[in-house]
């Protein structure tokens, strides 16, 4: 019954703030596969390692659930419609402690033709091509959810299957399912991320920034609450309400707060470790990066705005025109784009001073997608 083919990177081993050793992909250290649960506490049926050595943990007909979507959404629904395929790849922390940083290379040659065997080998057994899907795409816009695989190149991937569909007779012996056409997956073009991909949008811009509870005056009229319910701070109203709005907000003790759905109606917050608060797909938001947008922009897009290049930013450098559309915000609709800026009111004055104005036509273009998550 399975039908999606899900991957997914370790994330580790994690270097924490030191580089990553020059024998990384040989290194008996990060190719161990005894470091990851198995059993009933496993993550995938197969791990694959940067030696492109392929490790069972599952056996491909054993019903299992690895991601967000599976076990805290669908739920029982979902138990064995997907496999789930680990590929070793250590990272390094950001300045928040967070695991942002892939090898440059992310996944060896090696990684990519174990990789395209399990999912030859599994759609064989499933009985039809198996659609292939990004941990990061199944639990997308969901709390929480993950940016893994990074840097994995979906081309190197298709060329691999490629040659294994089209130099033996894998295909003739795959069946065909009763209720539909079985066809190889089809390639897939490498588009430069510096071409446009699409035809320029004008969008209105709007701007947005993490609230600052010292922009407010101070009070304790309201309540930021966790998702049980509990008191996280005792804030102003007036704050709350403007936080309530920009999806974060840094309060004067220094923690940072997060949207994290509604209970009862009620907006509820989380404690998060990013800087400035996480966007849509759990990264952390980029000053002068990240941009929310509407449903005309899929999560994910890298995007050219011209007249944002050259924009003097609070370092003393200047914009390079480039943005990633990894936010949604309740109030964004078509045709419009939001701007994140960094910290409070005062963020503002770095736009407006090069002449953006609140909802000013810009030309946006579509230049390419960004794996996992954004970088400044």
């Amino acid at each position: 019954m399975a039908r999606y083919f899900v991957i997914h990177d370790t994330s580790s081993p994690n270097f924490k703030r030191a580089p990553f050793p020059d024998d990384i992909n040989t290194s008996n250290y990060v190719n161990k596969f005894d470091r990851y649960p198995s059993g009933t506490r496993s993550k995938a049926h197969f791990f694959v390692d940067r030696l492109g050595g392929a490790k069972k943990f599952l056996d491909f007909q054993t019903p299992w659930r690895a991601t967000k979507l599976e076990l805290k959404y669908v739920r029982t629904p979902s138990k064995g419609l997907f496999i789930h395929i680990e590929l070793v790849q250590p990272r390094r922390n950001n300045l928040a402690g967070i695991d942002e940083f892939a090898p440059e290379l992310g996944f060896t040659d090696a990684q990519y033709r174990s990789l395209a065997l399990l999912y030859v080998a599994a759609s064989r057994r499933a009985g039809h091509w198996m659609i292939p899907a990004f941990h990061a795409a199944v639990d997308g816009g969901l709390l929480g959810g993950h940016d893994d695989p990074q840097r994995f190149q979906i081309e190197k991937f298709d060329r691999e299957i490629g040659k294994l569909v089209n130099g033996a007779d894998v295909v003739d012996t795959l069946p065909t399912r009763p209720q539909g056409d079985a066809a190889p997956p089809p390639s897939i073009p490498s588009a430069p991320l510096d071409a446009a991909t699409d035809s320029p949008l004008r969008l209105a811009v709007t701007l947005y920034y993490t609230a600052l509870e010292s922009d407010y005056p101070s009070g304790q009229d309201a309540s930021f609450r966790g998702p049980d319910g509990t008191v996280i701070a005792q804030v102003s109203s007036e704050f709350l309400r403007k936080a309530s709005v920009e999806g974060s907000a840094k309060l004067s003790d220094g923690r940072v707060l997060n949207v994290a759905g509604k209970v009862n109606g009620e907006q509820r917050w989380q404690v998060v470790r990013a800087a400035y608060g996480l966007d849509a797909v759990g990264c952390p938001l980029i000053p002068y990066k990240s941009v929310a947008v509407g449903p005309d922009i899929k999560m994910g897009t890298r995007l050219l705005i011209p007249e944002t290049m050259g924009m003097k930013l609070p370092d003393g450098t200047r914009h390079d025109g480039i943005w990633y559309a990894v936010d949604r915000g309740s109030k964004i609709v078509e045709h419009r784009i939001d701007l994140f800026l960094g910290f409070g009111m005062a963020s503002m004055a770095v736009p407006r001073s090069f002449g953006l104005d609140h909802l000013q036509r810009l030309q946006v273009r579509k230049v390419g997608m960004v794996n996992g998550c954004a970088r400044p």
